[in-house]
Order: C-alpha cells, then sequence, then structure tokens
C-alpha cells in the first residue's frame, strides 16, 4: 500500500582504497567480495518477498555509486577513484543479460587507468524513466536526451493488480535465417519498431508510423544483418515492449 515510487536504500564500504582483496587468500576474498555477496544476498531476499506478495512485475531496481574504481591496484591491495563501473538492474520484468562488451584491460595499466565507459549513466536513468515509468520525454528531467537502452520488458503498474501488457507484440519465426514477421495490437495511435543491437544501438526502425487500432503485421527480412543475438523494442504512445531476437 505504499504510494512512494522510488525508494533508496545504501551500503557503505566500497570505497575501497585499501584492503579490497584478501592478499593471502586471492582475489575472491577480502572486503570487496564480503560486500557483494551481501548485495547478493539482500536482493535474492528482497526478490524473494516481492514474488510471496505477488507484486514482483512491479517492482524493479538498480544499483547505483558516486564513482567507480581504477583497474590497477594500489599499495594497500586496494583500488583509488576510478571514472567508470558496472550498474545493476534487477528484477521480473527487466531482460537477462549484460548490455555492453568487456571492457579492454592493457596488460600493464598505469596506476591512475580508468575502465573506458561505454554507457552514460544518465542513459540507465532516462531508459528507466520512459520504458518502467512511463514518462514520455525524459530529456524534460535531464536536460538533454541520452539513448535509451533495452533494459525493460514493458512498464510498471501504478495500481494493485497483476500488470497486464500495455503493447502486445511477438514475431515468427524466431529464430530466423531469412525473414520473419512482426504481429502487433494497438487500440490506434504512432507505433515504432526498433531493431537494437546487445549494446543498446538502435541498427534499424523496422515501423514507424500511424495505425488504427486493430492488429497489424509487417515483414521483416534479414538482409545483411549477420547472425547474433538481438532485441526489438515496441514503443505506442508512451507504452513499451521489448523482447529477444534471434538471427540464425
Amino acid at each position: 500500500g505504499l504510494q512512494t515510487p522510488v525508494y533508496i536504500v545504501s551500503l557503505d564500504g566500497f570505497d575501497t582504497h585499501s584492503e579490497q582483496v584478501d592478499g593471502d587468500a586471492g582475489n575472491a576474498t577480502g572486503t570487496h567480495a564480503n560486500l557483494l555477496r551481501q548485495v547478493s544476498e539482500a536482493i535474492g531476499a528482497f526478490q524473494d518477498d516481492l514474488k510471496l506478495l505477488g507484486v514482483d512485475e512491479r517492482v524493479a531496481g538498480m544499483t547505483f555509486s558516486e564513482f567507480g574504481r581504477t583497474i590497477a591496484s594500489n599499495a594497500s591491495t586496494g583500488t583509488d577513484h576510478g571514472a567508470a563501473a558496472p550498474l545493476f538492474v534487477f528484477g521480473k520484468n527487466v531482460i537477462p543479460g549484460i548490455i555492453g562488451d568487456n571492457p579492454q584491460i592493457p596488460d600493464d595499466p598505469f596506476a591512475s587507468a580508468d575502465l573506458p565507459m561505454q554507457h552514460d549513466f544518465r542513459s540507465v536513468y532516462a531508459s528507466a524513466l520512459q520504458d518502467w515509468f512511463g514518462i514520455p520525454n525524459p530529456e524534460n528531467v535531464l536536460n538533454e536526451s541520452y539513448p535509451i537502452l533495452p533494459i525493460f520488458k514493458s512498464q510498471a503498474s501504478s495500481t494493485h493488480n497483476v500488470r497486464q501488457p500495455l503493447v502486445e507484440a511477438s514475431n515468427y519465426p524466431n529464430p530466423f535465417h531469412q525473414s520473419t514477421t512482426f504481429t502487433f495490437s494497438t487500440d490506434g495511435g504512432r507505433v515504432t519498431i526498433n531493431l537494437i543491437d546487445m549494446n543498446g544501438r538502435i541498427l534499424q526502425t523496422i515501423v514507424e508510423g500511424k495505425y488504427p487500432a486493430g492488429t497489424h503485421r509487417v515483414q521483416f527480412s534479414r538482409s545483411d544483418l549477420p547472425p547474433g543475438n538481438y532485441f526489438y523494442q515496441v514503443r505506442v504512445d508512451g507504452a513499451t515492449l521489448t523482447k529477444k531476437l534471434l538471427v540464425i
């Protein structure tokens, strides 16, 4: 029955300038490993409670921090402030997987070397505002436009009932080799279907235009699209649905 849409909880201790790892027992032990264990157990218990309450489809969570860590350790078996860091988004309506590539780490990084940033953290916020909270113009909140990443399957619900999808869409066959047919239903309005790669980049706009109420079908040919995993994202007047697409 709580009405506040956003809650923040915190866990201190990640500013690991020293004793980030246990120098004698290996890199998988120490302060940082213990903190990650606490985060993992807390998120697991939280998700279990949400499931028991029947509201796991209505809640999503994400981690954030003021800064990342450097690549190289310092003399105190710790790391110093860095510019980039991983970020976790979790929940039943979060698309599983990793957005982005593994960072390229040099063999001998200098002391203050940072991990290369791939996605601006404000893209994650913009994606949450638009695709989870249903805010159609997140740039009005963030004062700038940022790419929307394929993070959420569909929007949250403001009711206490189990949420029904705001957009209905599918494609067949999936996986496909040469072509597939997208089927989507709408109450009428502007429809956009974008093809997105695993890094969140829009590769192609498959559908864009106004459609009357009803069910519509659009055939898509892969052309020179390489085999692999992709997403397609359907938007209908602010409502969003994202699904996986496999080209073989």
